[in-house]
């Protein structure tokens, strides 16, 4: 696929535009009765704009040559949208919304169970927010904070109370909740203190520059801790992340809090090619490439085009002499990061897929293949039917098995369908295309929730 950079760009934009307007309209009966239905309108009336500035970079992307400054011009148009969506996003701070899918808490307390067992009490919460962010906070301290003041306290208890921060758009997609572990990870605070300390700074690092990157280290390492979790999912759903929060120019930034997102992502990507694992997918009939290359080169080229056609220098506004010892120093301590890796077997990820694939929830999965069980049937003795009967017997699935698949069904099945539906049919409007996508991501949205809560069910019968 010619400019495939482009054209997987402008699929992920129709993606959030498609989670904004379902956003909007799953509270279309509460604007209607508060009377606010002229902020509906206004929402309505930018949501359309927004979908028409997509127009001319599908045209110019059907053409069989397009010229540099054609390309570089397709590429600003991306830029420009991006940096709406997260405007767009921050905007429905005006629109009433629910409270998150029960779910959601499913998902994130089976991702605490991986922390250490002091934490294992911990009572979460999960609030939806305005801004295009995920987060971690504790409300508790938070309130204590300002009650203190006036010498009062809300809770004493010792129990943590964090609160996780969920974007409202993602809330019914299970494949960016990946970042959500993450998060989880800056609550393993004994660990984090027992890893992070001065053996990691440059020996001349200003007092600054150490404040700085003590605080990178700690995001790299909760990165690291979602991905011993998740693996290949939480590396797709970050760099899915990134392209919406830095766009086409903004992933070389550094800030005072938080590493850039390419020195995330090549960090992220060298550990999980020296832990050696692959998860693979079908990319046509002749080639398997492994997700995270998938990710890893869309990343670099993506920075490629902010170098070479938008002219966009590379914006480290944080300069850090000695970046190289911290990051080797980085790469020796994570070796011995004491959370598990946990890089589950692949080899029933082609059947999860198949299953998926016919709109099945994959909460659970037969161990045995087909051939085990069929062998058992002929030898037709009671034994072999007991067998048998065993063999068949599920079990639940783990969230690594769902959301992995999920990732690979979006890429080896969605990505493809909805490139056909935008760049290949010649006669609906990018309305109607938008529709068709619409109801490809409720299926997929769906049957994972679906596969989510299932499993947790299945566990527990089988606990």
């Amino acid at each position: 696929m010619n400019n495939l950079v482009e054209k997987y760009i402008i699929i992920e934009i129709f993606e959030k535009l498609i989670r904004l307007n379902n956003f909007i309209n799953s509270n279309k009966d509460f604007i209607k009765e508060s009377g606010m239905k002229i902020t509906l309108n206004v929402f309505q009336k930018a949501f359309q704009k927004a979908i028409v500035q997509l127009e001319k970079p599908i045209l110019l992307l059907n053409e069989e040559r397009i010229s540099v400054s054609e390309r570089i011009s397709i590429n600003r148009r991306l830029s420009n949208t991006l940096n709406l969506i997260r405007e767009f996003h921050a905007l429905l701070k005006f629109i009433h919304s629910e409270w998150v899918r029960p779910e959601t808490y499913t998902f994130s307390n089976r991702i605490l169970k991986n922390l250490p067992e002091e934490y294992q009490k911990t009572k979460m919460n999960v609030i939806l927010i305005d801004d295009y962010s995920f987060k971690e906070n504790n409300l508790i301290s938070k309130f204590n904070e300002v009650f203190r003041r006036s010498n009062l306290s809300i809770d004493k208890s010792t129990i943590q109370y964090p609160t996780l921060f969920l974007p409202k758009i993602e809330m019914t997609n299970p494949l960016n909740w990946s970042i959500l572990a993450h998060e989880i990870g800056h609550i393993n605070t004994n660990e984090i203190h027992k890893l992070i300390n001065d053996s990691l700074i440059p020996p001349k690092a200003t007092v600054k520059n150490k404040e700085i990157l003590l605080k990178w280290a700690e995001e790299i390492f909760c990165d690291i801790f979602a991905i011993n979790i998740l693996g290949p999912a939480y590396f797709s759903s970050f760099v899915s992340y990134s392209l919406v929060t830095g766009g086409l120019v903004g992933n070389n930034i550094n800030s005072p809090n938080h590493p850039s997102n390419m020195m995330r992502i090549r960090f992220l990507y060298e550990y999980l090619v020296r832990n050696n694992f692959k998860l693979l997918f079908n990319k046509s009939s002749t080639e398997n490439i492994d997700i995270s290359d998938f990710f890893y080169n869309m990343s670099e080229d993506i920075d490629k085009i902010n170098r070479t056609l938008l002219k966009n220098p590379n914006s480290n506004n944080i300069d850090i002499p000695d970046l190289t010892y911290f990051l080797d120093k980085l790469r020796e301590v994570s070796k011995d990061y004491k959370t598990e890796i946990k890089f589950k077997s692949d080899n029933k990820i082609d059947d999860l897929f198949k299953k998926l694939k016919k709109s099945i929830p994959i909460g659970s999965i037969c161990e045995a293949s087909s051939s085990e069980v069929t062998k058992k049937l002929k030898a037709k003795t009671k034994e072999d039917f007991e067998g048998a009967k065993k063999l068949i017997s599920e079990r639940s699935t783990t969230l690594w098995e769902i959301i992995n698949t999920g990732w690979i069904y979006k890429i080896a099945h969605i990505v493809p369908e909805c490139s056909k539906i935008i760049f290949e049919t010649k006669h609906d409007s990018l309305f109607d295309k938008l529709n068709e996508i619409t109801e490809i991501y409720d299926l997929l949205d769906d049957r994972l929730l679906k596969s989510i809560e299932s499993s947790e069910i299945h566990n527990l019968i089988e606990n």
